[in-house]
């Protein structure tokens, strides 16, 4: 009898179980579905750092975003790009991920810590000299290609926009371009001034740096 009654609460407590599973599910579906319908037709964009790429976070977000920007990646000393401390196995499952909520992946190049001290800054000093921007697209395409990304994100600063980076940007949109590759940037209030109007038109899209509603 007792071996009954158990085996009866047992059975009670899967069904609650499932049942709360299955509220919650069509819970998270009804939010998602709303926030889509408010939102259709803009581009929302988070903008994470690939060492968390494991993170449940991302998990829960992803399903909310167009775009899923992942920084930092830069170049080491044969100017192939990489990302300090992410697990490339974590980045590619989140990638996948995003994918399947229909949310595009850009990788982000550079970041406020690239500065004239950094130990990118020669590297980058050396790409973005005129007869080295054809290694610097190659690079970029090989970079979202390795990790199947659907664009690039750049995101050099300060003074690491250096002569010559507008004309790098034309060049590097007409080869991303050409692997159905997308581009994008993110620019303070300064270093956008640095840019010609050719450059600024290269971006699918461009996300401005305000930080404390300053702009800066």
């Amino acid at each position: 009898m007792k071996v009954k009654i158990i085996r009866c609460v047992l059975f009670v407590l899967t069904v609650l179980f499932v049942f709360s599973c299955k509220n919650q599910a069509e819970k998270s579906q009804n939010d998602k579905a709303k926030f889509i319908k408010d939102y259709r037709g803009k581009r929302i964009v988070g903008y994470f750092p690939a060492r968390y790429a494991a993170s449940s976070d991302y998990d829960a977000g992803t399903p909310y975003l167009t775009h899923l920007l992942l920084w930092f990646y830069n170049p080491d000393e044969e100017y192939n790009f990489y990302c300090d401390e992410a697990q490339e196995h974590e980045v590619m499952q989140l990638i996948k991920k995003a994918k399947h909520d229909n949310c595009k992946v850009f990788l982000s190049i550079g970041g406020g810590a690239v500065h004239a001290a950094s130990k990118y800054a020669d590297r980058y000093r050396y790409l973005v000299r005129p007869e080295n921007h054809e290694l610097f697209a190659r690079k970029l395409v090989d970079l979202a290609k390795y990790y199947k990304a659907d664009g690039i994100d750049l995101d050099l600063e300060g003074a690491m926009i250096l002569p010559g980076f507008s004309e790098f940007i034309a060049l590097a949109k007409e080869k991303l371009s050409h692997n159905k590759i997308e581009l994008s940037g993110a620019f303070n209030i300064y270093g956008g001034k640095k840019l010609t109007d050719e450059a600024v038109h290269s971006f699918d899209f461009i996300n401005i740096m305000a930080y404390n509603e300053s702009g800066l």
